[in-house]
């Protein structure tokens, strides 16, 4: 096919710039945004609080540590670091999460799903003496837990925990039944420490598939 003169091409007109596509924010996703942002830095406050300032510095200087190394988690929020490092290396932290659960929340959900079964060993005697029924935990049944609840990779880190719990609680770890929670449903578990093989749960549902005897 004959194209012509060249002057006849320059005389066509050029194609139109396609338009700029801008998103617009409504008005509640702003607001939205802003007060997650506010929760989150309350959160952080929070946390510094039950840190206090020795193991504050000792977290900043592990974050910092992490960041210059560059791998895995390193490109993570500093903020949402120090949350991962206290809530995994002080079980005293750990337990008070809630008061700093936004902050905690927004850095699991930024982990990638933890990878292979995890468990979590849970005491079925409790201090007062009465027993937690295994009925409650029959197939088909609903187990909610609340966000932070720790577990690991480990099978063995979680019978281990089993004789720490029951040291903490005055209780003869031979003589106190538990239950070993093996949750298959990954998506609800991130790894915070990848030398213990420690996970935190973001919490919600599980729907219990089996009850099995272990002993031994």
């Amino acid at each position: 096919v004959g194209l012509g003169s060249g002057k006849a091409w320059e005389e066509l007109p050029a194609a139109p710039a396609p338009p700029a596509l801008i998103r617009v924010s409504s008005a509640a996703e702003e607001a939205a945004q802003e007060l997650a942002l506010a929760e989150e830095e309350a959160a952080a406050t929070e946390l510094l609080k039950l840190l206090g300032s020795d193991r504050a510095t000792l977290a900043r200087f592990l974050v910092q540590r992490e960041i210059a190394r560059g791998e895995g988690r390193a490109s993570l929020q500093p903020i949402y670091l120090m949350a991962l490092q206290a809530a995994s290396m002080y079980a005293d932290v750990h337990a008070q999460c809630s008061l700093y659960m936004p902050l905690l929340r927004a850095a699991l959900r930024a982990l990638p799903a933890a990878h292979g079964p995890c468990y979590r060993a849970v005491l079925r005697e409790k201090s007062d003496g009465s027993r937690e029924p295994l009925s409650r935990y029959k197939p088909g049944s609903v187990v909610r837990w609340m966000p932070g609840t720790a577990g690991t990779l480990d099978f063995g880190a979680a019978i281990a925990s089993l004789t720490v719990s029951s040291s903490a609680t005055g209780l003869s770890a031979p003589k106190s039944p538990a239950i070993i929670f093996k949750v298959r449903r990954l998506l609800s578990a991130r790894e915070v420490s990848e030398e213990c093989r420690e996970v935190l749960f973001l919490g919600g549902p599980l729907r219990v598939a089996g009850i099995f005897s272990l002993s031994g």
